[in-house]
């Protein structure tokens, strides 16, 4: 409305359709400006904020259990896009339960790409606490195909891509206004 975009009552036939007939050309780029900004704080707030993105799913999954690399080394948690491809869960859990729900779970979170997909086996493996007392301890042997996590890093750039790009929008508005 500030920048006085209306429909033209002519009747005329456009060839993208109706014509439009701008009286104050000069705001339409504050109003380019303002809606670019108002739509990507809207995505980063609803689709950010409030919803689990899809990186923060995966790296939720790889946190949940503390990871080493099938070589040895020291205990961390993997990187998201880089790294071994072959993981076990350490320290052994009784918890039977958990651990299959999180291979359930963790090969969807990273997607499908080329024939490669994640995949995550469950593991028994006998155990004795301090007592000496056995018992079957858990683990859980994750692969992550290196094509996998390239396609993770992708989705999660387009996931963002409303946010980051009207950032670059904002910045050449910035720059040409």
């Amino acid at each position: 409305m500030a920048a006085g975009i209306s429909l033209d009552t002519d009747l005329h036939i456009a060839p993208l359709g109706i014509p439009f007939r701008i009286s104050r050309p000069e705001l339409l780029p504050i109003a380019l400006v303002l809606a670019t900004l108002c739509g990507m704080l809207r995505f980063y707030y609803y689709a950010v904020m409030l919803a689990d993105s899809p990186f923060r799913v995966r790296r939720d999954l790889l946190d949940s259990l503390l990871f080493f690399p099938s070589s040895p080394g020291l205990a961390k948690s993997p990187p998201m896009y880089w790294g071994p491809t072959e993981l076990e869960s350490s320290p052994l859990t009784d918890n039977r339960s958990r651990v299959e729900q999180l291979a359930a779970r963790l090969p969807s979170a990273f997607p499908k790409f080329a024939r490669a997909r994640a995949k995550a086996t469950v593991h028994a493996e006998p155990c004795s606490d301090s007592e000496g007392k056995e018992y079957l301890g858990w683990q859980l042997k994750v692969v992550i195909p290196l094509r996998c996590r390239i396609a993770a890093l992708l989705q999660d750039v387009d996931y963002t891509a409303p946010v980051w790009f009207n950032m670059l929008v904002l910045g050449v508005a910035a720059y040409w206004l």
